[in-house]
């Protein structure tokens, strides 16, 4: 064999052994697929939420593993019913890291398998709202809604996961408030009822009487026919978790209302009754007429909680009597313009029940005040009664030093005159008798007495009669 032949060979066999090495070690590489090679992620991939573009399967791996270690860290997960909420323990997440990995794909963002300890969650579910999670809950939901809101890892993130939506969607709606009136529906009254038997509300939604009878045209209706229509509706919605967002009552309570459930609807001064569907979840409120009056229910998901509203002790007010005086109104006779009524101050609480009936807590609503009416008397004008009393003036005094000095006043003067005139006495005598007849002394003299006297009289002689000219010119 030649040098040329040996050149020729060992050529060949470096660049044989170039070919394979070369073919061995660039085509993993070209090829990813290919046993031995190393996979690596292309630019803009994502595995939840964390960008792997770059990295491969194994540094991806590791990647995960401290993010998720540190969302578990300083995240937070819960299931909440209205106010009520069941803290789930991210232990209870195992991330499937190594699966999620093999199952990304390049240029896309990719979710984060994660396996629950579904039964650990589901009783805590129930110890934390008092609901049998159990029976209500999905556990498909339940896995689908915790991978939805995991998928992508925000450190310090509060994830909130509403009770209705772990829910079966089969679920029929249960009763959650009803309430029926006490009057009888007027005709007009019974058409809107049966235009309007199912009104559905969606989550956050409002429901408005005065914007429902103006959506269908249906104005026909006087204001007291929607109060009467929103006062039953009221009665329904406090025993629910819906909110009342606006509500009206009137200065007096009306016969036909509940004492803390009226609802006055007034179109002039738009005064509308509303409330809204604060829950996650829609409600449908249903009208019906049963015995000539209305039968409200409203129908929803069944809640981890029942509410009912009650009124707390109810202060009477009693009206005042107000008196007024009229010339048209005849003497001792007394006219009622306003009869008048009791006024009330009246509290209404809303009590939370959890599933044993046990009460949770209980809130103030709201407290209805109707001012009394006071009772309005007209009485007539009354003039001062005329008396005739002793007359204190000086005149008097001196009647009555003359009374000491055996003489008494005119009036008894004329008095005892009248009294004498049929006896034929002088009106000496008369003075005399006055001053006798004194109330201290008793009875009138007798004639015997009447004797002595004239004979003292005698000897007296004008000066009595003097005094008493003067007692007549003081008169």
């Amino acid at each position: 064999m030649g040098n040329s032949q040996i050149v020729k060979l060992l050529l060949t066999g470096f660049l044989s052994f170039f070919i394979i090495y070369g073919t061995s070690q660039a085509g993993p590489k070209i090829l990813p697929g290919l046993p031995g090679g190393t996979s690596v992620f292309e630019e803009d991939t994502q595995i939840g939420g964390v960008d792997v573009g770059g990295m491969s399967k194994d540094e991806a791996v590791i990647a995960l593993i401290d993010d998720t270690q540190t969302w578990k860290e300083q995240a937070s997960l819960e299931i909440a019913e209205n106010e009520q909420t069941s803290p789930v323990e991210l232990s209870l997440l195992h991330f499937l890291i190594e699966e999620s990995v093999e199952a990304a794909s390049d240029h896309q963002s990719n979710p984060l398998k994660v396996k629950l300890d579904i039964q650990e969650i589901l009783i805590g579910i129930e110890q934390d709202l008092s609901v049998p999670a159990s029976e209500w809950v999905d556990p498909a939901k339940l896995q689908f809604e915790i991978e939805k809101n995991v998928q992508i890892l925000f450190s310090e993130e509060t994830v909130t996961i509403p009770l209705t939506a772990l829910l079966p969607d089969d679920k029929e709606q249960s009763i959650i408030a009803e309430e029926a009136g006490d009057f009888t529906l007027s005709g007009n009254q019974q058409l809107f009822v049966e235009e309007h038997k199912i009104v559905p509300i969606e989550s956050g939604g409002t429901f408005s009487i005065l914007s429902l009878a103006a959506a269908y045209g249906e104005e026909f209706l006087t204001d007291e026919e929607f109060s009467q229509l929103a006062s039953v509706i009221h009665g329904a919605v406090i025993d629910s978790p819906l909110t009342v967002t606006e509500r009206s009552i009137s200065l007096s309570l009306p016969a036909w209302a509940e004492r803390g459930k009226e609802a006055k609807v007034e179109r002039e001064s738009s005064r509308d009754y509303q409330f809204m569907n604060a829950s996650s979840a829609p409600v449908t409120m249903e009208m019906e007429i049963v015995q000539q009056s209305l039968y409200v229910r409203i129908k929803g998901q069944q809640h981890s909680h029942t509410y009912e509203a009650v009124t707390g002790d109810i202060q009477t007010i009693k009206p005042k009597i107000i008196n007024q005086y009229s010339p048209f109104v005849q003497s001792n006779v007394t006219r009622i313009s306003e009869e008048g009524s009791d006024g009330y101050l009246i509290p209404v609480y809303q009590r939370v029940l959890d599933a044993a009936g046990a009460e949770v807590e209980k809130n103030l609503l709201y407290e209805d005040f109707y001012p009394p009416v006071h009772r309005v008397e007209i009485k007539s004008l009354e003039r001062p009664e005329i008396r005739i009393e002793k007359d204190d003036s000086p005149s008097v005094s001196v009647d009555s030093e003359n009374t000491e000095d055996g003489s008494g006043s005119d009036d008894e003067q004329n008095t005892d005159i009248s009294e004498d005139a049929e006896e034929g006495q002088s009106s000496d005598a008369s003075s005399a008798s006055g001053t006798q007849a004194d109330p201290a002394d008793g009875e009138v003299p007798t004639e015997i007495d009447q004797k002595e006297y004239e004979e003292e009289e005698s000897d007296q002689g004008t000066p009595q009669g003097s005094e008493k000219d003067e007692n007549e010119e003081d008169k």
